[in-house]
């Protein structure tokens, strides 16, 4: 049988939580007759075996461009690089956008130029952009988190000005699939070994991701503050909000893309997420398979719809640091309890091994067949500017 080739775009410039998501998917395609070329602004975010890295040239002054006429030209240099690729490569069955439509566009270019299907992956909520939208219905598949749905349906209502009514229930077509993230046996987090209270926070350091709050809340603890990791990833020319990196606080050690994060979390024993309203929540999950106390926000998240408080996980009030450090307080008065709640949170992490929630997708990507789209519609008009 003819070998298959899949052509993934990844123009984000850090090894985030979508990255890992999508290189555990990728992983269940091993030993398929499938050639996997991935172009890419941070080709070392890639570990997966057998995966062809190339790098995706980015102007510096087109970076960070989100709206308006630099937008489009930054997609347009990204849809040469495409090109020139796919004429390298000959035939490309497949193209896969890693992040969402708004980040992807050029595949889109790609496929009004060359006829090359769209499979796109949605990692969070997409902006409410008539440009967007439009990607949207023109992506052959689309595979999705629960948790962008919203959103996904809000930006597709941008389009009923151009007296398409019924696109806002668009998301009941056969080509949007919905996707829960999991975690692959061969790299299955090891197991908590640690008796003592030592906290681990892992995550990037925009401002969202709620660093801030977790300072705050130690820095309320005196002889009793538990030995604290804080591992970080430094975003790259991004125009959001950044926390600072504080190394004055004694107990807290600071990690920066640490290589050896299993053994750090292994050595743990509370994971703290500070995050407002994350999407998925990788790492969460990471710290639930190896059996540490999770400690999540009360904001209506994926993870806090998951986890029963007290049971599988303990849950404080979203944003508040006096809060989180009355909970840290309870977990060290309660030693116990949280090694209960950790054992519990193991068991819930069971379900989420990528052989078995990647399935679908898996068996998508191998069976490639696009879904037909009753409508095309332009990528972009002349008053919409990415917004």
């Amino acid at each position: 049988m003819k070998q298959r080739t899949i052509l993934v775009l990844d123009p984000i410039e850090f090894r985030g939580g979508s990255k890992v998501a999508s290189e555990a998917m990728f992983k269940q395609l091993v030993g398929e007759n499938i050639r996997i070329e991935v172009l890419s602004n941070d080709s070392h975010s890639w570990n997966l075996p057998g995966v062809r890295r190339r790098r995706l040239l980015s102007p510096h002054f087109l970076r960070n461009r989100e709206s308006g006429l630099f937008y489009f030209l930054k997609h347009f240099v990204f849809f040469l690089q495409l090109f020139l690729l796919k004429q390298k490569l000959g035939n490309v069955d497949l193209s896969v956008g890693a992040s969402g439509p708004g980040i992807d566009m050029s595949l889109y270019l790609l496929k009004k130029i060359t006829g090359t299907p769209v499979l796109q992956f949605v990692h969070g909520p997409v902006a409410k952009s008539r440009t967007i939208a439009r990607c949207l219905v023109e992506a052959d598949r689309v595979i999705y988190l629960e948790s962008a749905r919203q959103s996904l349906v809000g930006a597709l209502q941008r389009l009923h000005s151009n007296g398409d009514e019924q696109r806002a229930a668009i998301l009941e077509d056969e080509k949007y699939q919905v996707l829960e993230n999991g975690l692959a046996r061969d790299t299955w987090p090891k197991a908590s070994r640690q008796d003592k209270p030592v906290i681990l926070w892992a995550a990037s350091l925009l401002k969202w991701k709620g660093l801030d709050i977790l300072l705050d809340a130690i820095r309320g603890f005196d002889d009793d503050r538990p030995e604290t990791h804080i591992c970080y990833l430094r975003p790259k020319d991004t125009r959001l909000a950044v926390s600072d990196v504080v190394d004055d606080i004694p107990g807290v050690s600071w990690h920066e893309s640490p290589g050896n994060l299993d053994d750090i979390r292994a050595n743990a024993s509370i994971f703290i997420s500070t995050s407002q309203r994350e999407p998925f929540g990788l790492s969460i999950l990471e710290a639930l398979a190896a059996g540490l106390c999770v400690v999540i926000p009360k904001d209506g998240a994926y993870w806090d719809r998951v986890l029963t408080d007290e049971e599988s996980c303990i849950k404080y009030c979203s944003g508040d640091a006096d809060d989180l450090s009355q909970k840290i307080h309870y977990i060290l008065e309660n030693r116990c309890d949280a090694q209960r709640i950790g054992e519990r949170g193991k068991e819930i992490a069971a379900r989420y091994r990528a052989e078995d929630v990647y399935r679908e997708v898996t068996n998508t990507l191998v069976n490639w067949s696009p879904v037909s789209n009753a409508t095309r519609l332009p990528l972009c008009h002349s008053h919409d500017r990415g917004d």
